[in-house]
């Protein structure tokens, strides 16, 4: 895919997968660990590590993980969370693993929570979740860079037929 991206008019970045599988009970025909992941880290297109969804993984500091992290804290300070209904103490052992960011924000509540502890909020209207009208009362000019938009799954004929 990055070989490819390379012969298109356009720049396009990408973030390597953290959770594959999503969790230690699925098998889906790979494994990657940091090793994996580390060579990718010297392409250009490569921004971080994306949607740490395996929270279990991250609390336990299960080596697995924790090597992600760390290879990917070598790399760049890029790395994306996926904290959906993870209360305040949990949100703070994703911050303190390194995790910028969170996409999985569904009211004004959890929003404000990620906010007050340091994580960007990525504010996601894809085809099933819709968030944006929940939370783009939030953003104001004091905290407006700390928000980011993301479709987080858009299906292929929302986007040919523009539907938000």
């Amino acid at each position: 895919m990055l070989d490819r991206a390379e012969e298109v008019p356009m720049d396009i970045y990408v973030m390597l997968p953290s959770s594959v599988p999503a969790t230690e009970f699925e098998h889906n025909g790979a494994t990657l660990l940091a090793r994996d992941l580390e060579p990718f880290f010297k392409e250009k297109s490569v921004l971080g590590l994306a949607e740490v969804m395996d929270y279990p993984a991250v609390l336990n500091a299960k080596e697995q993980m924790i090597d992600k992290l760390w290879t990917t804290l070598n790399h760049t300070y890029r790395i994306d969370g996926h904290a959906a209904g993870l209360d305040s103490g949990a949100v703070n052992v994703y911050k303190t693993a390194g995790i910028r960011t969170d996409h999985e924000c569904v009211n004004k509540e959890e929003a404000q929570d990620r906010l007050s502890r340091g994580l960007y909020v990525m504010i996601r209207q894809g085809t099933v979740a819709k968030d944006l009208p929940q939370l783009i009362g939030l953003v104001n000019d004091r905290n407006s860079r700390r928000f980011l938009f993301c479709t987080d799954d858009k299906y292929p004929d929302d986007l040919i037929g523009r539907q938000c």
